[in-house]
């Protein structure tokens, strides 16, 4: 064999730049597979995981918020406390309703409702995770006192409270008797119950008290799930997951109930490093360490939610045994030397039997392939054989076929997504309008139901509101129907604070409905504009701040003047929003909410562009986001009519 053949060049090639240096990355990755990146790959894996699950138990105890929130301002339970006769029906059209709240969430032991003396008037008959077993507490509950509780004390007091992990007085004869079962566990929760029509007078409490093993069963038993993502959990039989209290010591979730209560710094535990590891981070890796001893593990942990932010400030935890991790190694390394050495001795054979035959066919297919470089698709590559080039012959000649024929399908595709576009666009502009109409109209069903003395003026408002809303929206239809040469506006010079004194009335219901403080400081500012733009842009920044304040919370509407700009600005006191999520607020379809299509503040932009101005989401000083819109100020002169744009 001559050196200057192709043969044998290819064959000394594939020796020197591919059989020996793949030997030796063999070698070396099997190494690295059982000593190094095995562990890593797996501690970044829990790392993700232990964020799952603590974003998952944050949205659980979130959930069981909210439950309360809307539970709370129930109007037969106000109804009934309101009543000293205690109207039975009243009564037992309340106890439906705490069986049905039980029933359809399927997560609560007690749900109670007491009057402001602390006597239980109503409480759920149903034990909810067996239904045809009534619980033994359930009579014994009824005309029972609560009022020595602390969170029927705090809540009494107007506070919204949470009651960490223990055992319950209410469902137990003796909660320091040693419990055998994550059911005999509960987290509880109690808000006050007003009167809305008295200014706020607390009649009496709501408290919930959610099972503890739901938690235990549907979210720390079910971590196992998470170790498919590996490789399958026949390979990871080993991985769990546990909980501890906001100490980093205490556990109170984890597979084995007899752990419940125990400090894992101290006997029969004994590993004080986690309990530091913990304390010390809001997120990582756990040193290594063995439980029980000889036993191996690997786990990551993270903080969750504390009580500044809703939460209990739990620690939650995943890990998996050293013996899983490092066995997946060693076959791993086990199979992939066995694989090399096949592979390689394949190549040797395949290189000095195809490289004859590969010359020439590749010279042709490497014209052509220029051809089709250069545009040309109509060549095609002669097929004198059935081989693998052959078939890579007939591969390239149907690729240029199917690449003559994309070029009809990317365009048609393109088109297709276009008018997708067009309609998330539509969907999202005719969502504006609607808030204020609903709004209004709740209003009007408010008006009429607590005041009819103030109805008619009441109606005339909400109707000229409505009238509004509907021009918009068949303002919106016009604008999308002639979509190609861009939205008709029709601009003109208004006041800006004119604009806004719309919103308190159209936000009205709202914030009552949800005990909202809306403050409004508007000074006179005239600037060019399509009024029905502004609604748009006011609708879109009044409703993420409604929603961002929440409960209780505040918002505040500002117009004002600033050299040659009027000045647009609307506050909250919401939690605000985290620096990385606030770059990307503006972006079409990006949205930190559950619902909604994520175009409104990109819709906001897009507005505020046009005249000229700017938008920015800015954090307040403590607490809360302000957007501030810029706008240019009208010229002086008469009042100016521009056409559609």
């Amino acid at each position: 064999m001559r050196l200057r053949s192709i043969s044998a060049k290819l064959l000394l090639a594939a020796v020197l730049a591919v059989a020996l240096p793949f030997l030796a990355f063999t070698v070396l990755v099997r190494d690295q597979m059982e000593t190094r990146l095995s562990a890593d790959v797996v501690e970044y894996f829990l790392k993700s995981k232990a964020s799952d699950l603590a974003d998952k138990i944050d949205l659980l105890v979130a959930e069981r918020e909210k439950d309360l929130a809307i539970w709370s301002t129930s109007a037969d339970a106000a109804r009934l406390l309101r009543d000293p006769a205690r109207d039975e029906a009243t009564k037992r059209s309340l106890v439906d309703q705490l069986n049905h709240f039980g029933e359809v969430k399927g997560v609560y032991q007690v749900l109670l409702v007491a009057d402001r003396e602390g006597r239980v008037v109503a409480t759920n008959t149903v034990y909810f995770h067996n239904p045809s077993l009534s619980p033994p507490w359930a009579g014994a509950l009824r005309n029972r006192s609560v009022a020595e509780f602390d969170w029927f004390v705090r809540a009494r007091r107007g506070e919204t409270v949470r009651e960490d992990w223990h055992v319950s007085p209410l469902t137990h004869e003796d909660p320091a008797a040693a419990p055998k079962h994550s059911s005999e566990y509960s987290v509880g929760f109690a808000a006050p119950i007003r009167d809305l029509a008295e200014e706020g007078e607390i009649l009496g409490v709501w408290y919930s008290l959610m099972d503890w093993s739901f938690v235990q069963g549907e979210v720390l038993d079910r971590a196992k799930e998470y170790f498919r993502d590996l490789r399958g959990p026949q390979f990871y039989p080993s991985g769990y997951a546990f909980l501890w209290k906001a100490d980093a010591d205490t556990v109170i979730g984890h597979a084995e109930p007899r752990l419940y209560g125990m400090s894992v710094s101290s006997p029969p535990i004994s590993l004080p490093q986690l309990t530091q590891a913990a304390r010390a981070e809001k997120w990582g890796v756990f040193p290594r360490y063995e439980w029980p001893p000889g036993t191996g593990k690997c786990a990551a942990f993270k903080h969750c939610q504390g009580p500044e932010e809703g939460g209990f400030g739990w620690v939650v935890g995943i890990g998996i045994n050293d013996e899983d991790i490092f066995r997946t190694a060693r076959e791993f390394g086990a199979a992939l030397t066995r694989t090399t050495v096949v592979w390689l001795g394949a190549l040797l054979v395949a290189t000095w039997f195809l490289s004859r035959a590969f010359v020439r066919p590749l010279r042709r297919l490497a014209e052509f392939t220029e051809r089709v470089a250069a545009g040309d698709l109509s060549g095609r590559v002669e097929v004198g054989t059935r081989d693998e080039v052959g078939a890579l012959a007939a591969s390239f000649n149907r690729m240029t076929s199917e690449v003559a024929s994309h070029r009809e399908r990317v365009v048609r595709a393109e088109r297709e997504a276009a008018w997708r576009e067009m309609a998330r666009q539509i969907a999202h502009e005719i969502k504006n309008p609607l808030t204020p109409m609903r709004l209004s109209t709740s209003l009007l069903q408010r008006a009429h139901r607590e005041h009819p003395g103030d109805f008619d003026r009441v109606l005339e408002r909400t109707t000229g509101t409505l009238l509004r809303q509907i021009d918009g929206l068949q303002k919106i239809a016009s604008d999308f129907s002639a979509f190609a040469g861009g939205p008709r506006r029709s601009p003109r010079r208004l006041s800006l604070a004119e604009v806004a004194r719309e919103f308190p009335e159209m936000y009205a219901g709202w914030a009552a409905e949800r005990r909202v403080r809306f403050e409004t400081s508007l000074a006179e500012a005239e600037v060019v504009a399509d009024p029905e733009e502004l609604r748009r842009l006011f609708i879109n920044l009044l409703d993420n701040a409604f929603e961002a304040a929440g409960e209780g919370g505040g918002v505040r509407l500002e117009v004002a003047r600033d050299g040659k700009s009027a000045i647009l600005r609307v506050e909250d006191d919401g939690p605000g929003i985290p620096e990385e999520v606030r770059a990307r607020l503006f972006e079409p379809y990006f949205s930190t909410k559950t619902t909604g299509t994520g175009l409104g503040l990109a819709i906001c932009r897009r507005i505020v562009a046009d005249l000229g101005g700017t938008i920015a989401l800015e954090p307040r000083p403590g607490r809360g986001t302000s957007a501030r819109v810029t706008i240019p100020l009208a010229a002086d002169g008469p009042d100016r009519e521009e056409g559609a744009t």
